[in-house]
């Protein structure tokens, strides 16, 4: 599915509800892939040290709402507090999530519009 987010244009693996649909035939901006992280095998087991961003919103049980890495290819790995996680390429030309059950997809899409606004600050910078 091809929808327009932030001025982006997003292909989308999945059918989604609530965002406008691009029909200009232009070339998507970012490749979005739901339900599959790390196709390319750059995760490490162990999360690196280099924390590019801390929530200064916490859990109940003081766990930071969303911790963002940055890893040493240039990817940036969202995790949140709730098991979300996504993945942008060092380009923000694509981006992978994936999410825990009973999280739904459309739990997902929520944050997706977060790291859509992440993603037009890449490309742009």
């Amino acid at each position: 599915m091809r929808l327009r987010l932030y001025g982006l244009s997003l292909d989308i693996n999945a059918r989604v509800v609530g965002f406008l649909e691009d029909g200009t035939g232009d070339a998507a901006d970012v490749v979005v892939t739901l339900g599959e992280l790390d196709p390319d095998g750059i995760l490490p087991p162990v999360p690196p040290a280099e924390v590019w961003y801390t929530s200064p919103f916490r859990t109940a049980t003081g766990v930071p709402v969303l911790r963002i890495r940055r890893l040493p290819s240039g990817h940036l790995w969202w995790r949140y507090s709730d098991g979300t996680e996504f993945l942008i390429d060092a380009t923000g030309t694509r981006v992978h999530a994936i999410w825990p059950d009973p999280l739904t997809l459309e739990d997902t899409l929520v944050y997706l519009s977060a790291v859509s606004s992440d993603t037009s600050f890449v490309c742009a910078g």
